[in-house]
């Protein structure tokens, strides 16, 4: 996802995206991300006791971070990764359930759980349905960064 920071202070967390929960909240099914108010990111899944990860902070200005997890579809234990700027993945995930993920419902932008997106912007949130490879996270940040005057 490409992100655009202020060097505002923030009002608090609140959404970039999720998929909104049917019998659980978002943060309890397959995915929630959240803009914490120190401008790092953190998403949540699973339920009971639901796993989570986080990035650091994301830069003044465009920042593209990528986040990716294993399926979640058995009671193993996921494995999460991000990636700043198209940087080589890294691992900052923390596997508190063996649930298996509940489907979840539509994927909302911008808003959801957590509050609405009020400060700063978000220019794309790009979803694959797989891990992608450090090259391909690499690739995807060249092809995409002058969009953002980068």
């Amino acid at each position: 996802m490409w992100i655009y920071n202020t060097d505002n202070p923030h009002d608090g967390r609140r959404t970039i995206f999720q998929k909104n929960g049917t019998i659980y909240q978002s943060y309890e099914q397959e995915i929630a991300v959240t803009w914490e108010a120190a401008t790092d990111l953190s998403w949540y899944s699973r339920y009971a006791d639901y796993d989570y990860a986080g990035t650091p902070a994301v830069n003044n200005g465009w920042t593209m971070m990528g986040i990716k997890m294993s399926t979640g579809k058995g009671t193993t234990c996921r494995s999460g990764f991000y990636s700043k700027n198209g940087a080589a993945w890294y691992n900052n995930y923390f596997c508190r359930s063996n649930n298996p993920i509940v489907p979840a419902d539509a994927i909302i932008i911008g808003t959801g759980y957590s509050g609405t997106v009020s400060q700063g912007s978000i220019g794309q949130v790009m979803c694959y349905n797989k891990m992608l490879s450090d090259t391909e996270v690499s690739q995807i940040y060249e092809a995409t960064k002058s969009t953002y005057g980068l």
